[in-house]
């Protein structure tokens, strides 16, 4: 017995490989503090093996302080590198929060027209929370459905803020044109 799949079937199942495809790219192989994160990680490694091998093989005075010298400068990359591994974290939440987001954008049947990051210092208002990251988001959609996505972002995102909101009315077919400036926490 065969299964038929239908185009909205086929579509679906090609979205959400898109998706699982593009959220892999952005994990793996997009994040530049994973790779800063990479490059402390192999030189930490790099210089414990010096300090290993000077410790067994030096016995002179001046080779004790070179090595004391590299162990403060180990010690002082592991905190670099607990501190890079922590923002690579963060940045990975904020890559998920941004997919959530459209996730929600497309669920609620609207359009994104385009999207692009926003300069953080043409936001004007002083927040308590320190913001991340800023998307400009261009929208398109029925009004009642757009009322729906921010009633979900309400309820559903509490790392995000939404910045500015500017609504324009089409002509054709009642949708809307928005733009929203959203703040990843």
């Amino acid at each position: 017995m065969k299964i038929k799949f239908g185009k909205i079937e086929q579509l679906l199942a090609v979205t959400v490989i898109g998706i699982v495809g593009l959220f892999m790219y952005l994990k793996f192989s997009f994040n530049p503090a994973v790779k800063n994160y990479n490059r402390i990680h192999k030189k930490w490694i790099q210089i414990s093996k010096e300090v290993d091998s000077l410790k067994k093989d030096v016995k002179n005075e001046e080779y004790w302080k070179y090595v004391l010298k590299v162990e403060k400068d180990i010690k002082d990359l592991k905190q670099e590198l607990e501190k890079k591994q922590a923002n690579a974290t963060k940045t990975g939440n904020i890559l998920l929060t941004e997919m959530k987001l459209f996730k929600t954008i497309e669920d609620n049947k609207l359009k994104v027209v385009r999207y692009e990051p926003y300069d953080k210092s043409k936001i004007k208002t002083e927040s308590l929370l320190k913001k991340q990251r800023y998307l400009n988001i261009y929208l398109t959609g029925n009004y009642f459905n757009f009322l729906r996505f921010l009633s979900d972002i309400n309820s559903s995102f509490k790392t995000v803020t939404i910045e500015k909101i500017v609504i324009k009315n089409k002509k054709t077919y009642g949708n809307l044109d928005i733009n929203l400036i959203v703040g990843f926490i």
